[in-house]
């Protein structure tokens, strides 16, 4: 679709029978629109991922959901500040680890001491905000999607695996007990991503 200038859409609502056609062309045209960094600056945003996984730990290989619920929060400038929390759904019952505490600055790369040694960066481009991490063996990807509603911003979520060439699975150590582990595959079932826009400190 293309976006009529905003002085033909003034023309067209001139007239009454056009006004719901014009409210339908300036959604389209805003939800086009790119979202930029800059504009998530003292956002706080809520993610709660689950994935089905098949794992190997202890000798023993095995099926089991896994959960992470993040918190992450934007500004000032570059600033990112996230938190984890995990939770697995075994065949032993629910288990849930400690809430991890993150401080980032976009694009700077730092450890990250999770589910073992690795290094994790958050990257901002084309509306999404993405944080990669290593681990022992391969590595994990998780994209916030930022578009624009009728209500302002909203998000949606996902997490996928990086495989390592040469390596079987991730290599890493349990998020719950740090117990060494491989998660031979995994797929996302649900994903759900909250929006919310705080006051900075001292604005």
């Amino acid at each position: 679709m293309t976006c009529a200038p905003r002085s033909r859409l003034r023309l067209r609502a001139r007239r009454r029978w056009a006004l719901p056609l014009l409210l339908l062309v300036a959604t389209s045209c805003l939800a086009g629109e790119t979202v930029t960094f800059a504009e998530l600056e003292g956002a706080v945003i809520e993610i709660k991922l689950l994935r089905q996984q098949r794992i190997s730990r202890e000798g023993r290989e095995f099926s089991h959901q896994f959960q992470s619920d993040r918190k992450i929060e934007i500004g000032p400038g570059d600033r990112v500040l996230s938190w984890f929390t995990p939770t697995a759904y075994t065949p032993k019952g629910t288990r849930t680890g400690k809430t991890s505490y993150g401080f980032f600055m976009l694009e700077q790369p730092r450890n990250v001491t999770t589910s073992g040694s690795g290094y994790g960066v958050w990257l901002f481009a084309d509306s999404k905000l993405t944080f990669l991490r290593t681990f022992h063996g391969g590595g994990l990807k998780m994209v916030v999607t930022f578009a624009r509603g009728p209500g302002g911003l909203t998000c949606s979520a996902d997490e996928t695996f990086a495989r390592e060439e040469g390596v079987p699975g991730i290599v890493l150590e349990s998020a719950i007990d740090g117990v060494p582990a491989t998660v031979l595959s995994a797929k996302q079932i649900s994903g759900n991503c909250r929006f919310a826009k705080l006051p900075i400190s001292g604005q």
